[in-house]
C-alpha cells in the first residue's frame, strides 16, 4: 500500500499537532455554545423544557462515550502496524474494530429509542411538550450513535498519522451544528432545533469521515473486511478494555451527583459551578491523550523505535507544564470568574479551587500515562489500571465529602489518581527501552509545580473583581508561566542558543 503516512518524526509531530489543534478548536466551540446557545435556548424554550433537555443530554453523552475503548484500541493497533509498514494488517484491524463499534452503536441506539418514553417521563418533561420532546430525543439518539462511530474512525486516522481531515470534519460539524440550532431556534422549531443541530453535527462529521476513507489506499477495505483472527485477539483483552473505559465514563460523570445525594442540590450547584473552569481546562488537556499515544505506537513499530522512551518523557513534561500553568490561571481568576458569570454565592472558595486544580493535574496525568501504556501494546493492563482508578475515585469521593466537606471530594480523588499514576509510570517505563530521564529533566519537572504553588499563594494578596482585571490577571499568569518554564524545557525542545544558556 502507498498513500499512508509511513514513518519519520515530522509526520508524527504534524499528526500530533493536527490532533491537538483540532481538539482545542472543538473545545473552544463548545465553550462558545455555552455562552450563545444556552441563553438563547433558555429564553425561547423556558427553564422547564431546557432543564429537561440538559438532563436528557446526560443519556446522550453516555451513548457517545460508551465506546468500550475501541477507538483507542484502533489508534494503537493501526499505528503499530503502520509503523512496521504492514498496511494490510492496519486495514484488517480497522475493519474489525469498526464492525465491533458499529454493533455497539446500533445496540445503544436501539436501547435509546426504546427507552425514550421512559426518559421523557423520568426527567419530568411538561405534558404539553412531551410528544415533541420525544421526537427530538429520538433524533438526538441517532446523532449520538453516529458520533460514536465517527470517534472510531478518528482512532483509525490517528493510527495512520493522518488526523487533519478528521479533526477538520469534527470542528466543522460542531460549528455547523451550533449555527443550525441557533437559526432554527430563531425560526420557531422549539426543542427540535437542538436535536436537528446535533444531527447536523453528526452528518457533517460522518461526511468528512467518508472523504477520509476514500483517500486511503484500498478505500473501503478499512471498514469492509473484518477478520476473525483480529476479533479473537480482541477477546483476550476486550473485557479489561471495555470495563476500564466504562468505569472511566462513570467516574467522570458522577461527582456532582454524589454531592447532590449527600449534601443536596445547592451545594452540588456550588461544587459544579466552581469546577466549571477546571472542566474546560481538562477538556483541553485531553488533547495530549488524543495526540501523543498514536505517535508513540507508530514509533515503537518504526525503525527509530529507540526514541520511544524520550518521546514519552517529553510528552509527560509538556503535559505537566501545560496542566500546571492552566491550573495556576484558574486558581488566580476563578473567584472572579464564578462570581461575575453566575453570582458570588456560587463560588466554593479558593481552597476548593486548589483541590480541583490538584485533582485535574493528577487525574489528567494518570489518563495520559494510561494511554501511553496502551500505546506500548499492553492494552489489558491499561484497562485494569483505568478500572482501578475509576472505581477508587467513585468510593473515595463520598468518603472525602463526609470527612472534609466539599473540598474533601477532589482531594480524595487526587490521592487515588496519584497512587495509580505512580504505578502506571513504573509499568510504562519498564516497557520502554533506554534512559528515561536526565538529571536536568528531573529538576525541570519540579518547576511547573513550584509555579502553581506560587500562583496559589498569590491569591492571598490579589483577587480580580472585574472582567478587565480577570483578563489582565490571566494574561499576567500566562506570561510569567512562559518565562519561568522556558529555561526548564527538556533538551529536545531547547534550541542551541538556549541549551548554551542553561548549561
Amino acid at each position: 500500500m502507498t498513500g499512508v503516512a509511513t514513518a519519520g518524526v515530522p509526520v508524527r509531530r504534524r499528526a500530533a499537532a493536527a490532533t491537538f489543534v483540532g481538539h482545542a478548536a472543538t473545545v473552544t466551540l463548545t465553550v462558545l455554545q455555552a455562552f450563545f446557545l444556552l441563553p438563547l435556548s433558555l429564553s425561547v424554550l423556558g427553564a422547564p423544557v431546557l432543564g429537561a433537555w440538559l438532563a436528557a443530554s446526560e443519556v446522550l453523552v453516555w451513548i457517545q462515550l460508551l465506546d468500550l475503548g475501541i477507538p483507542h484500541l484502533l489508534a494503537q493497533r493501526v499505528a503499530a502496524a503502520a509503523g512496521e509498514q504492514d498496511f494490510d494488517r492496519a486495514a484488517g484491524w480497522s475493519a474489525t474494530g469498526m464492525a465491533l463499534l458499529a454493533g455497539v452503536a446500533l445496540l445503544l441506539a436501539l436501547v435509546g429509542m426504546l427507552g425514550a418514553p421512559l426518559v421523557v417521563s423520568w426527567i419530568g418533561v411538561p405534558d404539553a411538550h412531551r410528544a415533541e420532546f420525544g421526537r427530538a430525543f429520538a433524533l438526538a439518539v441517532v446523532a449520538s450513535a453516529l458520533i460514536l462511530v465517527f470517534n472510531g474512525l478518528q482512532g483509525v486516522a490517528r493510527g495512520v498519522q493522518r488526523p487533519a481531515l478528521m479533526q477538520s470534519a469534527q470542528v466543522g460539524g460542531v460549528a455547523v451544528g451550533l449555527v443550525t440550532s441557533i437559526v432554527l431556534l430563531w425560526n420557531g422549531w422549539g426543542i427540535l432545533a437542538l436535536a436537528v443541530g446535533l444531527l447536523t453535527r453528526a452528518a457533517v462529521s460522518v461526511a468528512g469521515a467518508l472523504i477520509f476513507l476514500s483517500s486511503l489506499p484500498g478505500r473501503w477495505r478499512w471498514v469492509g473486511r473484518p477478520a476473525r483472527h483480529y476479533l479473537r485477539e480482541t477477546r483476550q483483552f476486550g473485557g479489561a478494555m471495555a470495563l476500564g473505559s466504562s468505569a472511566h465514563v462513570l467516574a467522570q460523570n458522577t461527582e456532582v451527583l454524589i454531592v447532590a445525594i449527600i449534601f443536596g442540590p445547592v451545594p452540588a450547584a456550588v461544587y459544579g459551578l466552581t469546577r466549571r473552569a477546571i472542566d474546560g481546562v481538562r477538556n483541553l488537556l485531553d488533547g495530549f491523550v488524543l495526540a501523543i499515544p498514536p505517535g508513540l505506537a507508530h514509533l515503537i513499530g518504526a525503525r527509530d523505535r529507540e526514541r520511544a522512551s524520550s518521546l514519552a518523557v517529553e510528552a509527560l513534561w509538556l503535559h505537566l507544564a501545560a496542566a500546571c500553568v492552566s491550573a495556576a490561571i484558574v486558581v488566580a481568576v476563578n473567584s472572579a470568574f464564578v462570581s461575575l458569570l453566575f453570582e458570588p454565592s456560587s463560588f466554593g472558595g479558593t481552597w476548593l479551587t486548589c483541590a480541583f486544580a490538584v485533582q485535574l493535574i493528577l487525574s489528567s496525568r494518570t489518563l495520559l500515562l494510561n494511554s501511553l501504556l496502551r500505546a506500548t501494546g499492553d492494552i489489558a493492563l491499561s484497562g485494569r489500571l483505568m478500572f482501578l482508578e475509576s472505581v477508587g475515585r467513585v468510593f473515595a469521593v463520598p468518603a472525602g465529602l463526609l470527612t472534609a466537606g466539599l473540598a474533601g471530594a477532589p482531594w480524595a480523588g487526587a490521592a487515588v489518581s496519584a497512587g495509580v499514576s505512580l504505578l502506571s509510570q513504573r509499568r510504562l517505563f519498564a516497557a520502554l527501552p533506554g534512559d528515561h530521564q536526565s538529571p536536568h529533566e528531573r529538576w525541570s519537572g519540579a518547576v511547573p509545580v513550584v509555579f502553581l504553588l506560587a500562583a496559589a499563594a498569590g491569591t492571598l494578596f490579589w483577587t480580580p473583581r472585574t472582567w478587565g482585571e480577570l483578563a489582565l490577571t490571566a494574561l499576567g499568569v500566562s506570561v510569567c508561566g512562559a518565562g519561568v518554564l522556558w529555561p526548564a524545557l527538556p533538551a529536545a525542545f531547547r534550541p542551541a542558543w538556549n541549551r548554551a544558556i542553561v548549561r
